[in-house]
């Protein structure tokens, strides 16, 4: 008899119970990665740590065979995705993740073995030739267990903050354009539209398309116009556009001189996605 979604969901939380139970590597592993849940797009934090631990014995037992199977080289064994992905649900994130842990947990096992330290160096070679491809990466070297940070001292995922790129060049360059001619060709409506409700605070509204305007990538020919008119507060209010400026006039007004105080109240994930626009800007131009 086939096994409902919620009977396979609850046979695999029973496998990953006695999997950290068991074994102490996935055991951090998991209470590391708990925090990262979210980006795993492709399967559940749970589906990814059951993967991970059935890799790890794909991969030790295909290093076992390599010297009786002379195809089975390590840098063949480390391209052969199946050995990672036998359902083929892994993201290219999650397989560049599910490689490194596979690497850094026989390492840990093994270290005294040449065989696994040699596919550990491969994998981190190329790991580190791939960390800037993807929002987090991982960090390898002499890390201390500290507030549940690291992995048997050795490891942590980080946030890239160099490299990333949330949308290809090309289209954020045509994002940007839209932009651009969508706030200096203010032309009426062809049919009526239903508004944008913004959810949080409407000063944090305000704080995001000055921020916009002020890096260059609207036109602030009309821009607070045309906010109003697409624009309407979490209670379904319009927005008028001498509230906008009241808004910015007031927060700029107190504003200190190193910018440390006065902005609007959580305003640091905004101000996080307009340092992240900069850098990419900067680097198509």
């Amino acid at each position: 008899m086939a096994k409902t979604g919620k009977n396979l969901q609850q046979l695999k939380e029973q496998q990953l119970d006695e999997l950290i139970q068991m074994n102490w590597y996935y055991n951090a592993v998991y209470t590391h990665l708990l925090k990262f849940e979210s980006e795993f797009t492709n399967s559940s934090l749970i589906d990814f740590i059951l993967n991970c631990e059935s890799a790890t014995r794909n991969i030790f037992m295909a290093l076992l065979n390599q010297s009786s199977n002379k195809t089975l080289t390590i840098r063949y064994i480390i391209e052969q995705k199946g050995y990672y992905d036998t359902d083929s649900k892994l993201s290219d994130f999650e397989l560049y993740l599910t490689k490194f842990i596979v690497a850094h947990c026989l390492l840990r096992y093994y270290k005294e073995d040449k065989k696994r330290t040699d596919y550990f160096n491969q994998v981190f070679s190329i790991s580190e030739r791939q960390m800037f491809e993807f929002k987090y990466f991982a960090d390898y070297g002499e890390h201390k267990y500290v507030n549940g940070n690291g992995i048997c001292q050795d490891w942590l995922l980080k946030l890239n903050t160099k490299k990333y790129i949330t949308i290809e060049k090309r289209e954020l360059a045509e994002t940007i354009n839209n932009l651009k001619q969508a706030t200096t060709q203010l032309k009426p409506p062809q049919k009526q539209t239903e508004p944008i409700k913004w959810l949080k605070n409407s000063n944090l509204l305000a704080y995001l398309i000055n921020e916009l305007k002020n890096s260059g990538f609207v036109d602030e020919n009309s821009i607070w116009a045309i906010c109003e008119q697409i624009f309407v507060d979490k209670k379904g209010n319009i927005i008028k556009a001498e509230t906008f400026t009241s808004m910015v006039k007031n927060y700029e007004n107190n504003q200190t001189h190193d910018g440390t105080k006065g902005k609007p109240k959580i305003h640091t994930e905004i101000t996080e996605i307009i340092k992240t626009l900069k850098a990419i800007s900067k680097e198509i131009e």
